[in-house]
């Protein structure tokens, strides 16, 4: 005990004594002096009032509501105050005897409860008369607000002095208890101390009838307080896990998490521990001053923390409990803790600590049971985030090793059936991955010894032997000579040999073998064109729909090979709404492109069936299962009603979507679900939002934000990026965010991104500028920025066809110039005509200032470009020098002339 809490203690028995000294000499109030030998059930009474109560604790301290003024009111009304402090003080040590009390709370409570009840007799011995009913309760209620506040400002007192804190931030503190706790519990008290009272007052025999409204109030006080303080936990719990699971790396919210769960449960600070490459990650976060720590601790570092990891299920530990854990909560400096482990599976994760709970106590069961539900909703979201990041490392881990080495990989089933065959194999035989995969490694290789005897290789699984240098037959009947070398693997039941095989061929054969793979590219090619007009044919016409515009940027992953496994589709629905879909199909080439369009079709099919946007995942999961087990696709779904612009999106595994605010402002539009081909395939929620005029929502890929390796900064870079270009039109906004994605960047798989954007309400400037690279798209860019900027002009379609020629030939001719990296190109709107400034940074050649006026060699490559349009233009002028070139057309905007009459001579 330190020495100001002793005297101040010591202080309170003092004036308790002082007071009980002063009314020595009074008599009872209402004079019942012969009610004697209720005294002693009384004073059991109070006792009993010790336990029934309800407990809150503020800071270090620990305080509860009872019925003790409900008790007190007989014996400060019909009781001298001498004798009715002296029985309280009597009851209040046999109660803290009965208890074990520690001595500093026992004392503390003897003179707290003497004083009050002292100061409450005084004042009922001086305005409760013996007689009539009204002014004696008056007397009452005068008197049981004395003890309730006496009772209520000693303890505020102790807590400010055991604290060491100041009056006013002690108040502070107490402030919410005082308004629901306290004064509810005084009005309880008032009342049933009244009934007390007149009973006592007709008979004292009735004391023997006053345990049973105590004891039932109290248990429906505590229950209420019970239900309601687990009624908070839950809904705190609730949100922090939501607020959680947001993000694709749940670290992004551990803050805002941990501060939502001391909140719910009333702790000073709440810790999360996460295992981490054989070290614990420890964070925790003060829930008054958001102070987020994080430190690293090995797992076999006996602490608090790692000791939680060992526990089946929730725990409460305090420095009273006989726990495991006790022992650590001097060593952390931690009064009591709630811990809960974090488990996946039969798999540690990690646990979940609230530390120093305060406010009114619980059913220990139901907090118990929250915190072990909130454990597992935790556990789940980090296995999850693990599960998606590990997934996207092995597959681009195995892509480059698989899709980039020099060595020839094939597996095969123990059937003897080829399952997986990479290019570089396809290279060193001539069989496609298409000529191989599920067919017979003894009818595809024809694998022989280098001595000339057939070699096993589809009877490796009955333990045939296998020679290291093998002769296989090619595509072109060639013998190829490899070195290979085997290895063996399960995978869910079933084994599989792999087989890396090297070309030992000598080099004489080299050439022939170029000529060979130089065919086959070839045909791959023909191939990739007729899959390309395929796709190009099923994929939807653009939507024309007032009040919402609709774009689309695509570049495959492989210039030379236009499909893949991105695609999109979009589609007015009978209701008026537009369903949008952007898949990303797991694989490339014309496997994947047949899986995205089957996808495609079935989420078309649903959505004009008119399946709920909440089912259409996990309805798309079920009928696609059925046809190709293999299939695996991330998805993201949206419903656009274009009057309104209200969206309505889900997904399963995608990206989070971007929803570009006129002003700027990004959001991340985050719709968690799994994957069309996992187990359980669904999407978790349905995200509503509004797009307002000028507002755009960007769907997109993970090719937009992989290119750069690290998933995190590539979708930090796209934000970005989104957020310069939120005024550009949107089929600009498509075609730049895709453009900016993959400059200079490493290009591993496709790149899709398509923008919805709600019309704005502006008036269009009569000029536009844009500036484009050296790319091979910037002529299709070039052209639709400026059919876009025409059409919003109000030109009409067949005005416009010169001018979109012209741009082509304008951006071809300057791009060619040598030396240059850079064009720009401004489109100026007249009242009839449009004027195109192209302007270079290429070597110029002064000679073109004369271009174009006569008619070029027919058998040359240059000159046919401004040839053709000084011929369509109303007008043309070039300057060009070494700095660069810049060319001014004008043309007319007006539409074609009928076709002459019959009889009319036509021009020649």
């Amino acid at each position: 005990m330190n020495i100001r809490l002793g005297t101040y203690i010591a202080t309170v028995a003092a004036l308790a004594a002082a007071v009980a000294f002063a009314g020595r000499d009074l008599d009872a109030p209402a004079g019942t002096t012969e009610a004697w030998p209720a005294l002693a059930l009384l004073a059991a009474l109070v006792v009993a009032a010790e336990y029934l109560l309800v407990r809150f604790r503020v800071g270090g301290e620990v305080n509860a509501m009872n019925l003790m003024e409900a008790v007190l009111a007989p014996v400060v009304i019909f009781y001298p105050p001498s004798v009715a402090v002296a029985t309280v003080a009597a009851s209040q040590i046999v109660a803290a005897i009965v208890r074990r009390n520690a001595p500093t709370k026992a004392a503390f409570n003897v003179a707290q409860w003497s004083l009050a009840t002292g100061c409450g007799a005084l004042v009922a011995a001086t305005f409760a008369p013996a007689t009539a009913t009204a002014p004696m309760a008056a007397g009452v209620l005068l008197a049981l607000v004395v003890v309730a506040t006496v009772n209520q400002v000693a303890f505020t007192l102790v807590v400010t002095i055991a604290n060491r804190q100041r009056l006013r931030r002690a108040v502070a503190a107490l402030r919410p208890v005082m308004l629901r706790g306290w004064a509810a519990s005084w009005l309880l008290n008032s009342a049933i101390g009244l009934l007390f009272v007149f009973a006592f007052d007709r008979h004292a025999v009735a004391v023997l009838l006053f345990p049973v409204p105590l004891v039932v109030l109290h248990l429906a006080y505590r229950g209420y307080a019970g239900a309601r303080t687990d009624r908070i936990r839950l809904t705190g719990v609730h949100h922090a896990v939501s607020v959680l699971s947001e993000p694709i790396d749940p670290r992004e919210k551990v803050v805002d998490f941990l501060v939502g769960v001391a909140t719910s449960f009333d702790a000073r600070a709440a810790v999360l521990a996460i295992r981490n490459d054989g070290v614990l990650e420890v964070h925790e976060v003060e829930r008054a001053t958001r102070n987020h720590s994080v430190t690293f601790e090995p797992l076999d570092q006996p602490s608090l923390v790692s000791s939680a990891l060992t526990l089946d299920r929730a725990a409460r530990v305090t420095a009273s409990s006989d726990h495991p854990l006790r022992p650590y909560l001097r060593e952390s400096d931690v009064r009591d803790v709630l811990a809960a482990p974090l488990v996946e599976g039969d798999v540690p994760l990690g646990a979940l600590l609230v530390v120093d709970q305060g406010g009114l106590e619980g059913f220990e069961e139901g907090e118990l049971a929250v915190l072990d539900a909130l454990a597992r909703e935790t556990a789940g979201v980090f296995a999850k985030g693990r599960l998606f990041a590990t997934v996207l490392e092995e597959r681009r881990a195995t892509a480059e090793i698989v899709d980039s080495t020099s060595d020839g990989i094939l597996t095969i089933d123990d059937d003897g059936m080829i399952r997986a065959w990479n290019p570089a194999l396809a290279a060193i035989t001539g069989f496609t991955a298409a000529d191989a995969v599920g067919h017979p490694v003894s009818l595809v290789l024809r694998a022989t010894s280098t001595s000339g005897d057939p070699v096993p290789l589809d009877r490796w699984a009955n333990g045939e032997p296998l020679p290291s240098q093998i002769e296989v037959v090619a595509a072109d009947g060639s013998r190829r000579r490899l070195s290979c070398s085997y290895g063996y693997t399960a995978t869910s039941g079933e084994g599989k040999l792999v087989v890396i095989a090297r070309d030992l061929t000598p080099a004489e054969q080299f050439e022939e073998l170029r000529e060979q793979l130089g065919r086959l590219v070839e045909v791959e090619a023909a191939h990739r064109a007729v899959v390309a007009a395929l796709q190009e044919a099923l994929l939807p016409a653009r939507p024309e729909v007032a009040g919402a515009e609709f774009a689309v940027a695509y570049v495959p992953s492989d210039e030379q090979a236009p499909t893949g496994g991105d695609l999109y589709d979009w589609q007015v629905l009978p209701d008026g709404w537009v369903h949008v879909a952007v898949i990303d199909v797991l694989g490339h080439g014309v496997t994947a492109t047949k899986h995205a369009l089957a996808v495609i079709s079935t989420l078309r099919l649903l959505a004009l069936q008119g399946c709920a946007l909440e089912d259409m995942v996990r309805r798309a999961d079920e009928l696609l299962r059925s046809q190709d087990p293999e299939l695996v696709a991330t998805v993201v779904i949206a419903r656009v009603e274009p009057r309104t612009g209200a969206v309505h999106v889900v997904a399963g595994g995608h990206p989070p979507a971007l929803l570009v605010r006129s002003e700027g402002a990004i959001e991340q539009i985050s719709a968690p679900g799994i994957p069309i081909g996992w187990p359980e395939a669904a999407s978790d929620a349905c995200v509503e939002l509004a797009l307002h005029p000028g507002d755009s929502l960007v769907l997109y890929t993970d090719g937009l934000i992989e290119a750069r390796r690290n998933i995190l900064d590539g979708l930090d870079e796209l934000v970005a990026h989104a957020q310069a270009l939120s005024t550009r039109a949107a089929q600009e906004l498509a075609d730049e965010l895709v453009a900016r994605a993959l400059a200079g960047a490493d290009r591993r798989d496709d790149s899709l991104a398509l923008v919805i954007r709600r019309a704005p309400q502006l008036v269009l400037p009569a000029t536009r500028r844009w500036t484009f690279g050296p790319e091979l798209t910037a002529v299709r860019s070039a052209r639709r920025a400026v059919a876009d900027f025409l059409a919003q002009a109000g030109v009409a379609e067949e005005a416009v066809s010169d001018a979109l020629l012209i741009t082509s030939e304008l951006v071809t001719n300057g791009m060619r110039a040598p030396g240059c990296t850079s064009l720009s190109l401004v489109a100026t709107v007249t009242e009839d005509a449009l004027v195109l400034d192209a302007v270079d940074d290429g070597q110029g050649d002064p000679s073109l200032a004369d271009a174009g006026h006569d008619l070029p060699d027919l058998d040359g490559e240059r000159g046919r470009g401004l040839y053709l349009v000084r011929a369509v233009a109303d007008d043309m002028s070039i300057l060009s020098t070494a700095e660069g070139t810049s060319v001014r057309v004008q043309c007319s905007l007006r539409a074609s002339a009928p076709a002459p009459q019959s009889g009319a001579e036509p021009r020649r």
